[in-house]
Parts: structure tokens; C-alpha cells; sequence
């Protein structure tokens, strides 16, 4: 719960998409494009994007697996750290550095 009333802040009008495929697996840079990271995908209109899917049962599906895993993904010689702390981190600060709240989307199905 939040503090006080001054610190909710919503940015309006909310632009928000879903991830569940992406078509480019290789190199990092198209994987990152993929998933809409700023500076690295062409410029979209997206405020927030949603990584499907989490599930209760099997955790993370589809695009989730590529941030629950990075590095499996991007591999050791990434661009974005030697971690997935670090590529996790990375990512997240390119996405919010641009005005892009990143989330995964729980409870869906594959």
C-alpha cells in the first residue's frame, strides 16, 4: 500500500501491448527488437508491454521463458551483461529510461 495519495501516478493515455511470439530468435540485438526494447525495436507507441505468460502450474511460458532465463536466450556473449541479473536490469532500465513499463502477464495459458 502506498504511503500517501501523492505518490500514485498513472502515466495517461495507456498504450499497452502483449508479447507472446516473436519471430527473430538470433542475435541478441533481434531478440531485443523483438521484445520491443526501446532503442532496439523500431519506435512504437507502447507505453506498457506485457510478456506472456506465467503460469501457477508451470511458470514461466512462451516469452516470459526469455526473461525468467536470459541468458539461455541471449547467450554468454550478449551485449546486455554476464548475468540475468544483469540483462534483466538492463533491459528493465532501457524500457523504464524510455517511459516503458515492463510486466508479465500471470494466470494465462500457452
Amino acid at each position: 500500500m502506498w504511503q500517501n495519495q501523492s505518490q500514485r501516478k498513472i502515466d495517461y493515455p495507456i498504450a499497452l501491448t502483449y508479447i507472446n511470439k516473436i519471430a527473430k530468435w538470433w542475435p541478441p540485438n533481434d531478440i531485443a527488437s523483438e521484445l520491443g526494447v526501446p532503442t532496439y525495436a523500431p519506435y512504437h507507441m507502447y507505453n506498457h508491454i506485457v510478456l506472456a505468460f506465467w503460469t501457477y502450474n508451470n511458470g514461466p511460458l512462451d516469452i516470459a521463458t526469455i526473461w525468467a532465463d536470459p541468458m539461455k536466450y541471449f547467450g554468454a556473449d550478449n551485449p546486455f551483461g554476464n548475468t540475468k541479473e544483469a540483462v534483466q536490469r538492463f533491459l528493465k532500465n532501457k524500457y523504464n529510461e524510455n517511459g516503458v513499463k515492463i510486466m508479465v502477464s500471470a494466470f494465462g495459458d500457452s
